[in-house]
């Protein structure tokens, strides 16, 4: 009889029972933890993929918040835009556009040669343009200041463009210059 036989028949009540045992533990091993494992895996997954998924619609829930507040903000800009800045129609935007003119023109000593008004509609918009072209004479340093009051003038004007030139009335070269700027304003209405 060899070693192992001798073994196994002396020990035999305690290696079968141990031997079922193992054999046992394999199979719940086998047939049910490995399975199992597997889908608590899978839902693990599961589970981060719906943490991304609420914290993307999180996400995406304050930035269509934030768009919203920024549309209403804007909104509310724009409507004091209009009420408070804009001129109302054509009566007030050329009130608005001559005095200022005038006022900055006088102010900067500058003198006028010619002035051209005309009201223009704006496609697509309930809004209407008002434009004049100015040509006045002065010095380059009184044209610096009339053009920099313009863009500070309380008033809704928009200095489109400028062109300067030797003054041509005067005989004598004394550093006059003539510039003719388009300004144009805005305002609500028909025309």
């Amino acid at each position: 009889m060899s070693l192992w036989r001798r073994i196994f028949a002396e020990r035999r009540r305690f290696i079968v029972p141990l031997a079922g045992v193992l054999i046992v533990n394999v199979a719940v091993l086998a047939l049910a933890v490995l399975p199992l494992r597997r889908v608590v895996a899978n839902a693990e997954d599961a589970a981060r993929h719906a943490s991304f998924e609420a914290a993307l619609g999180a996400k995406r829930q304050r930035d269509a918040q934030a768009a919203r507040e920024s549309r209403d903000r804007a909104e509310k800009d724009l409507q004091k835009f209009y009420a408070d800045v804009l001129p109302t129609d054509l009566e007030s935007a050329v009130g608005v556009t001559f005095l200022e003119i005038d006022h900055i023109a006088s102010e900067t000593n500058l003198v006028w040669d010619r002035r051209h008004f005309e009201p223009v509609k704006v496609k697509n918009s309930h809004l209407a343009e008002y434009r004049t072209l100015a040509t006045l004479t002065g010095t380059y340093q009184n044209i610096r200041r009339f053009l920099y009051q313009l863009e500070i003038a309380q008033s809704f004007l928009i200095v489109e463009s400028v062109a300067l030139a030797p003054a041509k009335q005067l005989k004598v070269d004394n550093g006059t210059l003539q510039v003719t700027v388009t300004i144009t304003t805005y305002y609500r209405g028909d025309l």
